[in-house]
């Protein structure tokens, strides 16, 4: 796919979200249906993304060796970016704001716009999915342990019981036993998984339409650090991943796969826990909607890498 093609793509996907942000723009919406609309997509499109991306593929070994690279690249990459982002904002002497710059720097939006991004570039491909829901069990695993650490500046608060339950692990625990045995579903039953599951890419274009309506696009541009936080989410991780998986020869599906995950923009994780516990929420925002608004400019720049 060249430059123009996938900037035409992204823009289509973008198009999606126009309702979300009419409707609160229309006072038909306002900002406290984002997170019910955002618990549908965590507790119902996901898990069933996960499930339904195992039950779709047949196992064989060469795709578990790829799922087990996926995690541990995963956890890598973001325990990497948060020790370069700590170096580089260390200039910050606000503590807090400080601290939420590096976990927006580190872990990206992977659920609710990687997965749609990557079934543009890779149409019907369940392979590139499933390796997303692997990723997802990684991200986790960083964002309840070192991630609430950044938010509080507490130990306290780490909290390995949400790093290991839920949404997407306990969707990977049903979903593996099928996968490993072959287990074949009546048709009507994954008919319904799904469709479920293709619920996500729509539903998650619809909250992100919903919060570019709800913030001032002057107030997203003010600050070096937000720059910052952008040219290292969008840039600095996906060629990082690039370069260390180029000598490897390893599976395309897979290396694309990676190198757009780690080209999303920060995770909306960052700012639900900025406002569950007291952590600078304006930096979160800002680098959320920063990276948001800079990566449907600079991901199909990335994409022009041959994989």
């Amino acid at each position: 796919m060249n430059f123009l093609d996938s900037c035409f793509s992204i823009l289509v996907l973008m198009c999606l979200a126009i309702p979300g942000y009419v409707l609160v723009k229309l006072k038909v919406l306002k900002e406290e249906h984002i997170f019910p609309l955002v618990t549908v997509l965590l507790y119902v499109n996901q898990p069933f993304i996960t499930i339904n991306s195992f039950i779709t593929k047949e196992f064989t070994s060469g795709l578990m060796i790829n799922i087990t690279i996926v995690f541990f690249l995963a956890a890598l990459t973001q325990i990497v970016m948060f020790l370069v982002a700590r170096l580089i904002f260390s200039y910050d002497k606000i503590p807090s704001r400080r601290n939420m710059y590096v976990f927006a720097t580190a872990v990206g939006n992977v659920g609710f716009i990687g997965i749609p991004i990557c079934n543009i570039f890779m149409p019907g491909n369940t392979e590139a999915t499933l390796y997303i829901s692997v990723y997802l069990i990684a991200f986790n695993l960083i964002a309840w342990t070192l991630g609430i650490y950044m938010v509080t500046g507490d130990k306290k608060y780490i909290s390995l019981k949400k790093a290991v339950i839920n949404p997407p692990v306990i969707a990977l625990i049903i979903a593996l036993p099928l996968f490993f045995f072959k287990v074949k579903l009546p048709d009507i039953v994954v008919d319904c998984v799904g469709y479920m599951a293709i619920m996500n890419t729509p539903l998650a274009m619809v909250v992100l339409g919903m919060r570019f309506a709800l913030v001032r696009f002057r107030d997203m541009f003010k600050g070096a650090s937000v720059y910052l936080v952008s040219f290292l989410k969008l840039v600095v991780t996906p060629l990082i991943v690039y370069l260390v998986l180029l000598p490897f020869k390893l599976d395309k599906i897979l290396v694309m796969t990676m190198v757009i995950v780690s080209a999303m923009p920060t995770a909306n994780m960052v700012l639900m826990m900025a406002e569950k516990f007291g952590g600078d929420t304006e930096a979160a925002a800002k680098s959320i909607m920063n990276t948001t608004v800079f990566s449907i400019l600079i991901l199909p720049l990335v994409m022009l890498l041959p994989m």
